[in-house]
């Protein structure tokens, strides 16, 4: 399982085959906020949601619980919002089924300034033409240092995933 030491100005890439999960870990209390782009992500089977996990202990462990997270989509032709909620993660987008993939963007603000953790982003669906946006919070947490990104079940079967730290 590779993982990233983050440093200031850096980029990181990671393309998953059958992963587990993609831990990001060493970033300097001088990156506040992280851009995380994902294309082309499916899982094996089910389907699960796609979380960011926070630590501030470098990865020695991840905080899986008190998140605020989740994510409202449509379909291309409705005007219906759909709505799915999670506590134990920052939601990526949308459980993620097999087949066609799910790509999108996740932006974590104040890792290191509030006491608040922050996300928002974008995803899109091709198995059903869906899109929506996403955006949750993890209170009471200051001096992020690590990061995973996990499903709550089973292992990312393909994906693209590109990180930048941003100060």
């Amino acid at each position: 399982m590779p993982t990233q030491n983050i440093t200031n100005g850096w980029e990181y890439s990671f393309t998953a085959s059958n992963t587990a999960s993609i831990p990001v870990i060493n970033i300097p209390s001088s990156i506040n906020n992280i851009l995380i782009i994902f294309t082309n992500v499916s899982v094996a089977s089910g389907a699960p949601f796609m979380l960011v996990r926070l630590s501030t202990n470098n990865g020695s462990s991840y905080i899986s619980s008190g998140y605020q997270s989740g994510h409202n989509y449509f379909g291309y032709n409705t005007s219906v919002a759909n709505n799915q909620n999670n506590s134990t993660g920052l939601q990526m987008g949308f459980q993620i089924g097999t087949g066609p993939f799910s790509s999108g963007t996740l932006y974590l603000y104040n890792l290191n300034t509030s006491t608040f953790v922050v996300s928002t982003g974008t995803t899109f669906w091709t198995a059903a033409t869906l899109f929506g946006i996403t955006g949750g919070q993890l209170s009471g947490t200051t001096g992020v240092n690590a990061f995973q990104i996990v499903l709550d079940s089973g292992n990312i079967a393909t994906g693209t995933f590109k990180i930048y730290g941003l100060n």
